[in-house]
């Protein structure tokens, strides 16, 4: 069974001081723009589209790494911690959780730090102006 690449649309992606552009293929935050790798660019993106629902590393695996079997967990949480470092700014919460036995998601946290799951914004789709 061949599994299949994620391929994002053409539109950006937003939430609080967090924007995708998808086109451009770059991420601001409160700002300030954040240099990623092509992988790690592609694997924010999967995140943001699963609008908060914790992915497992196995399905980030099969999804953007596109290998189902083959690569390891390993991989994937390798290049989340270079994600978590390089979204990490003083003064902005973490966007990028993990949810302890279910995976990986991004959201939008509580500005005081503070996360209340029931209240986290999910990403909103913003159409691309041309």
């Amino acid at each position: 069974m061949e599994s299949e690449q994620f391929t994002p649309s053409n539109e950006n992606l937003s939430c609080g001081e967090l924007v995708l552009d998808l086109q451009a293929k770059t991420i601001v935050l409160a700002g300030e723009s954040i240099t990623l790798t092509p992988l790690e660019f592609s694997v924010l993106v999967y995140l943001a589209s699963c609008q908060m629902r914790p992915v497992p590393a196995e399905e980030l695996l099969e999804a953007v790494w596109g290998c189902a079997e083959g690569g390891t967990i390993n991989q994937v949480t390798c290049c989340i911690k270079r994600l978590r470092k390089k979204l990490t700014i003083e003064g902005v919460p973490q966007y990028l959780r993990t949810q302890r036995g279910f995976g990986f998601r991004l959201c939008d946290p509580p500005p005081n730090g503070e996360v209340d799951e029931a209240k986290l914004t999910l990403f909103d789709p913003i159409l691309t102006k041309n």
